[in-house]
């Protein structure tokens, strides 16, 4: 059984504002897919060049800046997004697989909010005065989440801390 024809479907290409990305697009938009043109913030002129070329194969571009490593960007891509349903569904489900892999190999995220600095595994980027029912040295909020693989940590958990003057 052969796959539909691209026409009929939503491509998400990522890192479609240069190289094999931009080739990827392109060649979905020759045979007639919308493509959502996802590129990291400083790539946008490159970007907006790809939706050229996509329009110009004959597909239906749209730009959708994020850095899908991070979910909640990811997410916020496809609520903006012109074809909105179609592409969170999309994302939604390639979320949660990657959680679900990556989570089975041993990938976690770091707790972080209203617990404990851990300098080990937070990286604290403001200190402010306690409020009411926080504790001096507690994860207020966190900016970026952070991740270990196992026992490693690849990146910190990127907090504010509550901390006595």
């Amino acid at each position: 059984m052969s796959a539909p024809a691209a026409g009929s479907r939503v491509v998400l290409v990522t890192g479609a504002a240069r190289g094999i990305g931009r080739a990827t697009a392109v060649r979905f938009a020759a045979e007639g897919a919308q493509v959502a043109v996802n590129y990291p913030p400083p790539d946008r002129a490159q970007a907006e060049h790809t939706a050229d070329l996509v329009t110009k194969a004959g597909g239906t571009p749209f730009l959708a800046e994020a850095d899908i490593s991070d979910p909640e960007a990811a997410a916020a891509m496809a609520d903006a997004g012109q074809d909105a349903a179609s592409v969170a569904e999309g994302l939604q489900m390639i979320h949660r697989q990657l959680v679900d892999v990556l989570g089975q190999e041993g990938l976690t995220e770091i707790p972080a909010l209203g617990e404990a600095f851990d300098p080990n595994v937070h990286e604290a980027v403001m200190a402010v005065s306690p409020g009411e029912g926080q504790r001096d040295n507690e994860v207020v909020m966190v900016m970026r989440k952070g991740y270990m693989f196992k026992d490693k940590v690849l990146r910190p958990s990127m907090v504010q801390v509550a901390k006595d003057a």
